[in-house]
């Protein structure tokens, strides 16, 4: 196995004040079934552990001195969470649907491909929240949620990753009722029916040729 020590220090006036230390290694982690939990939607997972989340998915948050809360990233099964690999305090990771997830051992080697991969979700959020049309950003946060949980079937893109209208509107930095008829225009228009309980199927035809999704939309 070859591993190595990933220094994160704080370094000020040649003191360091805080240090955290990661192994990491790219062959895989081990398990330990006796430390498997389950979690209920909106229920949170503590941060002080490293989780492997086995089903389900969860979303990680952080808020303003205002209280508005801001998305770092959304996980699901084959993930590792963890208040150690989130760059924001505070932060909270909160399950999106029932999940099931294994508690780590503290020793557990984490894959570098981790740290890279919640740099990145938390900058393609951010990159989201900087588009100037709310709709636009609800179309982006909605292509980027179906290239992570969405399936493709015969009659589009399938979502069933269940959010309700005040954490999407949360995670495209809008209002709940702003979603809540957007959402209603473009079932109106077809680009999204429901289907079930909580899927949603999105007209792949229409998405896929919606280059100005603004000047569509508002027709």
């Amino acid at each position: 196995m070859v591993s190595r020590l990933l220094d994160l220090s704080t370094i000020r006036n040649g003191r360091a004040e805080m240090t955290y230390f990661f192994k990491y290694a790219a062959d895989g982690i081990p398990a330990d079934r006796a430390n498997v939990c389950t979690f209920k939607r909106r229920e949170p997972l503590p941060k002080r552990h490293l989780w492997k989340i086995h089903a389900g998915a969860v979303r990680v948050v952080t808020w303003d001195d205002e209280g508005n809360v801001m998305p770092l990233g959304f996980w699901e099964e084959g993930s590792l969470i963890g208040g150690v690999l989130v760059v924001a305090e505070p932060c909270e990771i909160l399950a999106l649907t029932t999940v099931t997830a294994e508690r780590l051992s503290p020793s557990t080697i984490v894959p570098a491909a981790t740290f890279v991969a919640q740099s990145r979700q938390t900058a393609e959020l951010l990159k989201i929240l900087h588009c100037r049309q709310v709709d636009s950003r609800l179309l982006q946060l909605v292509r980027w949620l179906l290239e992570r949980f969405g399936d493709s079937t015969p009659e589009g893109e399938s979502l069933s990753l269940r959010m309700t209208h005040q954490e999407i509107a949360e995670a495209i930095g809008s209002t709940r009722v702003t979603v809540t008829r957007t959402l209603k225009q473009l079932e109106a228009n077809g680009y999204l029916r429901r289907v079930g309980a909580g899927k949603i199927i999105f007209d792949r035809a229409l998405w896929a040729r919606s280059n100005s999704f603004s000047e569509r939309f508002h027709r």
